[in-house]
């Protein structure tokens, strides 16, 4: 049986992969389909969704609460809860490579950010 905080790692490292896939639809669609990303239904989805997180990082006190869930099921499970990003830890987990301290940074950067100027620089050349 597998561990119910190794489950819980699998779908923290899903929600990981989607929010990086809905980043970059979001910057095409924002410049190629810009009445459909700020419809009110998307605003509201969004912003319910930013209000749920922000939320849960008030709970957590300012952890990641998928991390700090699966930690507290690390102890329940006789483990030891790890420390820092779990981004690194995943990186560690399905690699068995331990890559640098700021590793998590610049893949959010890369990520997040990335998409977002190749979009813009896109529908500037287009635009030009």
């Amino acid at each position: 049986m597998i561990a119910r905080s190794t489950l819980w790692a699998i779908a923290h490292a899903m929600m990981l992969g989607g929010f990086a896939t809905i980043s970059g639809c979001s910057s095409y669609a924002l410049i190629y389909y810009p009445s459909f990303l700020l419809s009110a239904g998307v605003i509201s989805f969004v912003a319910l969704g930013v209000g749920i997180c922000l939320r849960l990082w008030r709970i957590y006190d300012g952890r990641c609460p998928s991390t700090a869930l699966q930690n507290e099921w690390r102890i329940i499970e006789g483990k030891k809860p790890y420390r820092g990003s779990c981004i690194r830890r995943y990186i560690f987990w399905c690699t068995g490579i331990r890559p640098w301290k700021q590793i998590d940074n610049a893949i959010i950067a890369l990520f997040f950010g990335a998409p977002t100027v190749f979009a813009v620089v896109r529908a500037l050349n287009e635009w030009l």
